[in-house]
């Protein structure tokens, strides 16, 4: 297994880097981020009408269409095969435009739902369940199998590593690359993707801003053991035995 984490903003620290597939879970928009500042997410004492703490510091900015456009056109050129890129329902007709710039067969937004996930938005909608995976590929890779048209899973329990459970980006990584690609995520944080990729025989290779983040995830990263998606006890276990330890 080959992982490569480095320290700093991708547009520097991945310059060099041509790979097979990216697969991100980028900064989300304006709105995510004010909803999320703003709330409060429940505890896990069992009483959430009494028991509240403020969410954490995201600890990084909200992306605009044109952070969403600089993003594709730099990785455009650098990637010869699936974008799979996470964001909120605001941002993903600027996502599916700027793949149709950059020249991309471009789909609808694919909805990633984890069950009981905690309302990002503050306010008086719905629940914000679904994560928007933003999918696209070059016109070459016309012969692709058959993929999914959502993906649901649940909050992992004993917490998790990261924003996003590793059985989620396990599914994603599956269907978006090949085993022995070279996998990148230019906005790793704690490496969720990394350790999907790694343990599902692809290599890796992502860019963290934060170094303590970066230093966590570069040490979760030298756990991974091979998993077998197909095999859900297997999966589980070992999710867990990577994830336990910090609360989502």
């Amino acid at each position: 297994m080959i992982a490569d984490l480095r320290l700093g903003l991708y547009q520097s620290v991945l310059a060099d880097i041509e790979c097979d597939a990216v697969v991100t879970d980028t900064p989300y928009g304006e709105r995510t981020h004010a909803g999320h500042d703003d709330g409060v997410a429940h505890s896990s004492s069992g009483d959430p009408r009494w028991d509240t703490a403020r969410r954490r510091d995201l600890g990084y900015g909200f992306w605009t269409p044109d952070d969403v456009r600089s993003f594709v056109a730099h990785w455009a050129q650098r990637n010869r095969g699936w974008f799979a890129c996470m964001s909120c329902s605001d941002l993903s007709p600027h996502w599916r435009a700027a793949f149709e710039d950059a020249g991309l067969t471009t789909f609808q937004p694919v909805a990633c739902v984890i069950r009981a996930m905690s309302v990002r938005l503050s306010g008086d909608g719905p629940s914000s369940w679904s994560i928007w995976l933003n999918v696209a590929r070059p016109k070459r890779l016309s012969k692709w199998r058959t993929l999914d048209g959502a993906y649901v899973v649940g909050r992992e329990a004993g917490g998790r590593i990261g924003g996003k459970p590793i059985s989620l980006m396990r599914h994603v990584v599956h269907d978006y690359s090949q085993p022995g690609d070279l996998v990148c995520d230019p906005c790793a944080g704690y490496a969720t993707t990394g350790a999907a990729a790694l343990g599902m025989g692809r290599r890796f290779v992502g860019a963290e801003m934060d170094a303590a983040v970066h230093a966590e995830g570069a040490r979760r990263l030298s756990l991974v053991q091979p998993v077998d998606l197909f095999d859900p006890g297997r999966a589980t276990q070992q999710g867990l035995a990577l994830d336990s330890g910090r609360a989502a």
